[in-house]
């Protein structure tokens, strides 16, 4: 009985100590086992202190030698305002950096260099100074060399401090990793022991969630790879590019510009980044100086691209205005979502340039051919005036002398048109006015009448859009519709008929604008078939050696830059053959006086 008693107690005392022993073991390994990962979290904190200094460290040198370069260049003291503002924060910067690498002579000895050729570049950046306050030559190769040195061995030991704590934080990560492996290795150990705890918990589960886990890593670290690579790729192909390209955030602010987008907006090396394109852009309408919209804001807001139409300019902080065009479309993410605008920029100048010389071309050989035609004109009625002047001399002033003298006036009053309607032709206002078109296409008729009396050239004009008000420089209007007329006159080459109508129409639009459309067609043997499709091209002309080839081309330009249109209808069947040109132009939203009052008062003008 008294055995059987011991034994009893003794397995009681067995059953109470084992677990205690147990408990007591299992709280030992997890005692040590959270030391060790605290040591290594603390290693780790450490870790990030020694990089987060040395870091900072070499951002304020490096703003130091920012500001110093700055004020060397420009002699400037504004520029020194980095520089003083990082000046009293190395030193206890690399001061912590020091004690908190004391423990490594590796990376102490690292960090005493770095502090040695930092004094030594702060002693070189004061004389450098005082140097330039002198107005001495800071330009000198050697003293930037010896400048340039200093500041690549503090960023040597910095990158060494940095590398050797990243290899370090990665050892310790990796540790931390095998403790807490550890740790749920022992609960499952002590699972099984005890047969209660976590029972169904197994080390494969574990391994797939790690092996998941580093494939979600190599998987991230690929996707920011050739995110990087597409992103190096896209600045390569929008550097090269011939437009200027902007690329901006939902609110406007610039992230990217490439090369000519810097030249169109300043010198090429201003930063554009982070600003507004609101006072980047500053783009006006051409003729009415009136400002364009945001076009960033615009796209945000309507989720459309933006093409600019009409004629507008780039006005730039140094005062010049360069003609441009502008497209701007908004940047969306694999969700449809927009995250951007992309602005494209196209300089018109060279453009406007070659547009100019060859009007202005064309403008000197319409003028020449009309200067010809007045000087035509005034001979005839200045023949007949000698003639009358002379019988009038020898005439005694009866009633056939009055009439000699009457017919004088005449002639001279005849002269005095032609001269006026000369200078009609080459008066050229500076900004688009409103511009009555039937005023105008009377006063080129005057000037060709003659010329269709001779050719017995029958006019017919139906002006059913009473004056055909649009707004346009008179010259340009005079311009092209002296080249339709005398295109007509040219055709016909003797008897004829010239109709000249006037409409009020619509463009062929979407939109449909209001406008006025002008007729000018005639009762000539039609255009030739080979040069209908490219007419209105340069140097395509049907006139053979006597035509530049220009006029139409130039006529086209003008009407397009009023945002109108110019068609032609022809045929070459005999007995039915003519051709007809319409112009369209949009007509002003604003309504004016009388074109006679308007005249009057551009006369007094």
């Amino acid at each position: 009985m008294q055995d059987q008693l011991q034994t009893f107690r003794r397995h009681l005392r067995l059953a109470f100590a084992i677990p205690v022993l147990l408990a007591g073991l299992v709280g030992g390994v997890f005692v040590a086992q959270a030391y060790y990962l605290e040591s290594n979290v603390q290693l780790l904190e450490r870790s990030y202190r020694v990089q987060g200094r040395s870091r900072t460290a070499l951002r304020l040198i490096l703003d130091m030698e920012t500001g110093l370069r700055g004020y060397l260049l420009t002699g400037e003291d504004h520029f020194l305002g980095s520089y003083r503002a990082a000046e009293p924060r190395v030193e206890p910067t690399l001061s912590d950096l020091q004690e908190l690498v004391r423990s490594d002579p590796e990376q102490y000895r690292a960090v005493v260099r770095m502090r040695t050729y930092y004094e030594n570049w702060h002693d070189y950046s004061r004389r450098m100074m005082d140097l330039r306050r002198s107005s001495g030559s800071v330009s000198d190769f050697r003293l930037n060399l010896e400048g340039k040195q200093y500041v690549d061995l503090i960023r040597r030991d910095s990158d060494e401090i940095l590398q050797l704590e990243q290899q370090r934080f990665r050892d310790r990560i990796s540790s931390v990793t095998i403790t807490l492996t550890r740790i749920f290795l022992t609960i499952i150990v002590i699972s099984l022991v005890l047969g209660l705890l976590f029972a169904t918990f197994s080390r494969k589960e574990l391994h797939a969630v790690a092996a998941s886990y580093n494939d979600a890593l190599g998987r991230a670290d690929a996707h920011a790879q050739e995110s990087r690579e597409s992103q190096r790729w896209l600045e390569a192909v929008l550097g090269s590019i011939g437009d200027g390209v902007i690329v901006t955030e939902n609110t406007g602010r610039i992230v990217f510009t490439n090369p000519v987008a810097k030249r169109l907006l300043g010198d090429g090396k201003q930063l554009f980044a982070g600003r507004m394109t609101a006072d980047v852009i500053r783009l006006i309408d051409e003729f009415t100086r009136e400002p364009q919209a945001d076009a960033s804001q615009h796209v945000f807001r309507s989720g459309e691209s933006l093409v600019s139409t009409g004629r507008m300019l780039l006005l730039r902080s140094d005062g010049l205005e360069i003609p441009v065009s502008q497209v701007a479309s908004p940047l969306r993410d694999s969700g449809g979502q927009s995250t951007g605008v992309v602005i494209v920029l196209r300089d018109l100048m060279q453009q406007r340039m070659s547009e100019r010389a060859l009007q202005s071309s064309e403008k000197l050989a319409n003028l020449g051919r009309l200067a010809a035609s007045v000087a035509h004109e005034i001979h005839n009625p200045l023949d007949s005036l000698g003639n009358l002047l002379y019988l009038l001399e020898h005439q005694a002033m009866d009633d056939s002398a009055k009439t000699y003298v009457r017919l004088a006036r005449e002639e001279l009053e005849r002269v005095t048109n032609i001269s006026e309607q000369m200078l009609t032709f080459s008066r050229e206002a500076r900004q688009p006015v409103k511009v009555y078109l039937s005023e105008v296409l009377e006063n080129v008729l005057s000037l060709f009448m003659p010329r269709m009396r001779r050719m017995s050239i029958v006019l017919v004009k139906q002006y059913g859009a009473k004056d055909g008000a649009v707004v346009a420089l008179p010259g340009e209007m005079r311009q092209v519709f002296s080249n339709l007329i005398g295109n007509a006159i040219d055709a016909m080459n003797g008897s004829g008929r010239l109709t000249i109508r006037i409409e009020q129409s619509h463009s062929w639009s979407a939109q449909a604008e209001s406008g006025v459309r002008v007729m000018v067609c005639d009762t000539g043997p039609g255009i030739p078939p080979d040069v209908r499709s490219n007419l209105m091209e340069p140097f395509v002309t049907s006139k053979g050696e006597k035509g530049t080839g220009l006029g139409l081309w130039v006529c086209r330009g003008i009407v397009e830059k009023y945002r109108g249109w110019i068609r032609f209808h022809t045929r070459s069947i005999p007995g039915k053959s003519g051709t007809c040109f319409a112009v369209f132009l949009p007509v002003p939203n604003s309504k004016e006086d009388h074109p006679s009052e308007s005249m009057a008062q551009r006369k007094a003008g």
